[in-house]
């Protein structure tokens, strides 16, 4: 029996699926099987796989188009290993993935998985971010993914920041949790929230994949269920907070980044703020987050909902200065401060212009 299991969910997958596969078949650990479930494409993908002559990838498709959740749970169930990395169809794992992954779980047997960061590349393979600007946000935690242990669950309150094609399962571990049939686009949100739920999950800060950002991605193209899947799971936390969901309430909860109809101004943040405030108190009697992680994951959601409202002017540095949710102290409180500065005087110039 192989050490890993590389499972590979497809459904016209022909243009990148043949880079993916190579990135797994040159890994430094080789002790592995690929399984790949096509889920009835209309391409040549089943075609693409087949050519490769290499016993340890294993071909399944499904009688018809059964949708991501579906095929997901089939490929766990066609594993021969405990351990299982998550492999989008069009990402590209580095050749020391399999391995890292393998022995941190391995040394780690009380965890259910562990994921990454990824690096991020366009529909080419190049880099989206200079690298030297990746290392610098890394090394400085300025790339608001300064989160791990209890902090994890808490940020999932307001989005979905996992790659899950980075994610390692101890299937054991993992038991009978499984992919949620009701979620057409964001099942990964789902399973890995209530995964962070049981503290089950670690971040390593060394990236192990190449996420690939491109105008087919499935979230890009279904914004409509993007945004009802996304609702329904940060909903179901914000009831556990006692807290009445509507669609007003959500519009101020995850509009920034999750309505198609959102209207930026200074009105939206200084709601966020009051929303903040109903979250902490009614979090003080439900006991559902630990406090001072739930105040890590507002600090992070605040610097980023300042930052994507930069285009709206100079009020909002200032809203941002005075309002500053910060647990890293004066440095960081100064460098999101700048970095929030620094995005609003480029907005301010690229409408100059």
């Amino acid at each position: 029996m192989p050490l890993t299991s590389v499972i590979i969910p497809t459904y016209n997958s022909s243009k990148f699926i043949k880079e993916t596969i190579n990135a797994i078949l040159v890994q430094s650990l080789q002790d592995f099987e690929i399984i790949v479930v096509d889920d009835c494409s209309t391409d040549n993908t089943i075609s693409l796989i087949e050519s490769y002559q290499d016993p340890r990838i294993r071909i399944f498709q499904n009688p018809k188009n059964m949708g991501i959740p579906y095929t997901h749970n089939k490929l766990i169930e066609l594993t021969t290993t405990n351990y299982i990395a998550i492999q989008d169809h069009d990402d590209i794992s580095y050749p020391y993935r399999l391995e890292r992954q393998y022995h941190f779980l391995k040394s780690n047997p009380e965890l259910i998985a562990v994921a990454s960061y990824p690096d991020f590349i366009d529909q080419e393979g190049k880099p989206t971010l200079q690298p030297l600007l990746r290392k610098f946000l890394r090394i400085f935690k300025l790339n608001n993914t300064d989160i791990q242990g209890n902090e994890i669950f808490p940020s999932l309150l307001f989005k979905n920041f996992f790659c899950h094609s980075t994610v390692m399962l101890n299937k054991e571990k993992l038991g009978s949790l499984r992919y949620q049939s009701g979620f057409s686009i964001c099942d990964d949100y789902d399973f890995l929230a209530r995964i962070s739920e049981k503290m089950g999950i670690f971040i390593d800060k060394k990236p192990v994949l190449k996420y690939r950002k491109h105008q087919i991605n499935t979230s890009t193209i279904r914004t409509q269920e993007f945004e009802n899947d996304s609702n329904a799971i940060q909903g179901r936390y914000l009831k556990l907070l006692n807290i009445e969901v509507d669609q007003t309430a959500l519009y101020i909860h995850n509009g920034y980044y999750n309505s198609r109809n959102f209207t930026p101004d200074i009105q939206y943040l200084q709601e966020s703020l009051r929303w903040y405030r109903k979250i902490i108190e009614n979090n003080k009697q439900a006991k559902l987050y630990k406090d001072k992680a739930l105040r890590k994951a507002i600090e992070l959601n605040w610097f980023e909902r300042c930052l994507a409202l930069s285009n709206v002017g100079f009020s909002v540095w200032k809203i941002y200065i005075k309002n500053s949710y910060i647990n890293g102290g004066k440095f960081k409180q100064a460098a999101k401060s700048l970095i929030i500065l620094l995005s609003l005087m480029l907005s301010k110039s690229k409408k100059i212009q």
